[in-house]
């Protein structure tokens, strides 16, 4: 692949092989453009569609944010709930339970249409590069009802929320420094660092995790997915009910790859002794070796708050 641009642009690009993943569905191999603005990437790619259709939701996703206004009168038009009479029936169609997502199709319209639909929640931002952006996008991901908590203290926050009888809202595919409190799943063949947050509320306060995903239709719209509730083995750890939420959403993105957030670096730490390839950013880190060692277990969080009664 050859082109010109911005000096300084960071390319990104999809390919196979090196490591395979899913199908056609590959790895990333970044560049810096030179000074020249000039680059030039050799590899073969197998399905070119898969890269433009992932961009598209990522771009669509900070669109839906920024211009969400109108579904509140008719989102049920754009916007299919699947499995919904069963949440309603099982959990409540207010909760409260802890809704573990991903970055999969339009996740930005699920929060909205969710908000709308009568569930609202206390989700987790994560906060962009640019600090300027987080308080516009809070307030637009608010509109439909959401509390959104910055990460520091976050798990407090939610606690808090779920002991009020409220609901919880948590991206579960997030790669963490290993240094923090993480523990370590297999995500599409390969180890990956993710929060716990969501198993540690469960086993703190008992309420159910309902994993939900979405994914785009035909004519712009999309389906919210809710997932039966997790049936979740007594004594299970926090690693074995993170690797069991994940286990949800792995069918989804194996069945489609394009719609998840490929441009994310899910797979930014691999093992010091693996045995298969990773993507050209991953690196070492002791941290995530011993995580693994222990068998994915995480240090114990600080935050010990009571158990809900």
């Amino acid at each position: 692949v050859k082109g010109t641009v911005q000096a300084g642009v960071t390319i990104t690009l999809y390919a196979q092989p090196a490591p395979p993943l899913v199908g056609p569905k590959v790895a990333v191999d970044t560049q810096i453009v030179p000074a020249s603005g000039e680059f030039t990437l050799s590899t073969t790619v197998t399905q070119p569609t898969n890269l433009s259709v992932s961009f598209t939701y990522g771009n669509q996703n900070a669109y839906t944010a920024t211009a969400g206004v109108p579904l509140q009168e008719n989102y049920r038009k754009l916007i299919e709930f699947e499995g919904w009479d069963e949440f309603a029936r099982t959990v409540g169609p207010t909760g409260p339970c802890i809704i573990a997502t991903c970055h999969y199709g339009n996740f930005e319209w699920f929060s909205l249409a969710a908000g709308y639909a009568g569930l609202v929640a206390t989700i987790i931002s994560q906060e962009f590069n640019n600090p300027k952006l987080d308080p516009i996008f809070n307030a637009l991901r608010q509109r439909s009802g959401h509390q959104m908590v910055p990460r520091e203290g976050a798990i407090v926050r939610l606690y808090k929320t779920l002991r009020r009888r409220g609901t919880a809202a948590i991206l579960v595919d997030l790669t963490l420094h290993p240094r923090q409190p993480t523990v370590a799943i297999d995500c599409l063949g390969m180890k990956m660092p993710v929060t716990f947050a969501h198993a540690w509320l469960h086993r703190r306060t008992g309420l159910p995790i309902v994993p939900v995903h979405q994914e785009p239709l035909p004519g712009g719209r999309c389906r919210v997915v809710f997932h039966p509730r997790l049936e979740i083995p007594p004594g299970a750890t926090d690693q074995e009910i993170a690797q069991l939420c994940w286990d949800q959403f792995e069918p989804v993105v194996r069945r489609d790859p394009s719609p998840w957030l490929w441009m994310y670096k899910y797979w930014r730490f691999r093992p010091t002794h693996a045995t298969r390839p990773y993507p050209s950013y991953a690196h070492t880190a002791p941290r995530f070796d011993q995580l693994i060692a222990t068998g994915g277990s995480p240090a114990p969080l600080k935050e010990r708050p009571r158990r809900v009664r």
